[in-house]
């Protein structure tokens, strides 16, 4: 079975939410409080923390590729865990090479 395309899922989304939010999900260790830890399970406890927090509002998510992508492999784990955790809530991969100061930093890393 297909699934339908992204634009009609995420207009089915907002009418369900009744809000057109989409949170983005650009976690910086820098900006991560200690009390969550450090690195990338900082990273993920923050993300996790922040769907928890937004997933009755939201209608998507859009997760900045390169602030998991800094951690290798276990930064793509995190990204599954942060798809995982979002339900089935859409979500929009942000790949956007070089067009944020942050998403520069985080790919050099």
């Amino acid at each position: 079975m297909s699934r339908a395309p992204f634009r009609e899922r995420l207009a089915d989304s907002i009418a369900f939410r009744g809000a057109a939010l989409c949170v983005g999900l650009d976690p910086d260790p820098a900006q991560i409080p200690r009390s969550l830890g450090e690195g990338v399970e900082a990273v993920r406890r923050h993300t996790l923390a922040v769907i928890e927090a937004t997933s009755a509002f939201a209608a998507a998510y859009k997760p900045n590729l390169a602030f998991y992508e800094r951690f290798g492999g276990r930064g793509f784990e995190v990204l599954a865990e942060v798809v995982q955790a979002a339900g089935g809530m859409e979500m929009e991969g942000d790949s956007a090479l070089g067009n944020k100061v942050l998403s520069s930093m985080n790919f050099m890393f």
